[in-house]
């Protein structure tokens, strides 16, 4: 058995405790996915393993302010922070959230 777990999101949503903030640009990252897939279903394709289970859900992080959001994010392979988030960050104070859709897939061996 194999669970593969992703972010799919191209565009997660970045809310603050006033309301939306942004989004994140995560349009690299889909682009690195969307080359594990079709790994995944040349795997599939050959039998060598079937979906058991495929679901999407979405992932919450909570970040104490916007500038701790910022400077975790930006680290992130594929990832990009819109300039405005980052004209942000000083003023924007209080908890904010990351909102993710993740994919989770079960995969079995045949």
């Amino acid at each position: 058995m194999l669970v593969d777990t992703q972010p799919v999101s191209a565009r997660p949503s970045v809310v603050g405790s006033h309301g939306r903030l942004g989004t994140l640009d995560m349009r690299e990252w889909a682009k690195t996915i969307a080359a594990v897939d079709a790994r995944i279903v040349e795997t599939i394709d050959r039998s060598l393993f079937s979906v058991a289970a495929d679901e999407h859900v979405v992932v919450t992080d909570v970040y104490d302010d916007l500038a701790e959001l910022v400077e975790e994010t930006s680290q992130w392979a594929g990832t990009r922070v819109p300039r405005e988030l980052e004209r942000r960050a000083e003023a924007e104070t209080g908890d904010v959230q990351l909102h993710q859709d993740v994919r989770i897939r079960v995969l079995s061996c045949n």
